[in-house]
C-alpha cells in the first residue's frame, strides 16, 4: 500500500512540474496566404505569479512561426506579450524592434536585449 501512495504522489509531482514548466498559447495568427502561422506563447509558471489587474500582457513570452507542414521556422523571445505583434510581408514576417523571418531564405534572427547583437533563431 505504501508503494502505491508513493507512486501516486510521484505522478502528481511530475504532472505539476510538467504544467508549471510547459508553455501556454497566448494567441495564434495566420498569415494572409494561409501558409504560415505565428504562435505567441508564455511559460506556464507565469500563471501562478501575481500581477496587477490588466497586466497579463506584461509577461515575457515567445513568438514562433510554423508552416503548413508543422515545421518550426524559428522562435524568438519577446520581453512582453503585448510587443508580439507580427507584421507579415511578401517574403516573411517580423516583430517590430525584435526580429524577423525570411521564408524564401529560410532565415530567422532577433536582436539581443542591448540591440547590438544579431542572434540567429
Amino acid at each position: 500500500m505504501f508503494k502505491y501512495v508513493i507512486a501516486f504522489l510521484l505522478v502528481i509531482v511530475l504532472c505539476g512540474c510538467f504544467l508549471a514548466f510547459g508553455r501556454i498559447v497566448y494567441s495564434k495568427e495566420v498569415d494572409p496566404t494561409g501558409n504560415y502561422t505565428a504562435i505567441v506563447s508564455y511559460e506556464a509558471y507565469f500563471s501562478f505569479v501575481t500581477m496587477s489587474p490588466g497586466s497579463s500582457g506584461d509577461k515575457a513570452g515567445f513568438v514562433k512561426i510554423i508552416n503548413n507542414n508543422g515545421d518550426n521556422l524559428g522562435e524568438m523571445p519577446v520581453e512582453m506579450l503585448q510587443l508580439s505583434r507580427v507584421v507579415w510581408s511578401k517574403n516573411g514576417a517580423r516583430v517590430p524592434m525584435i526580429g524577423e523571418w525570411n521564408f524564401k531564405k529560410g532565415t530567422c534572427y532577433y536582436w539581443s536585449k542591448d540591440g547590438n547583437t544579431k542572434i540567429i533563431c
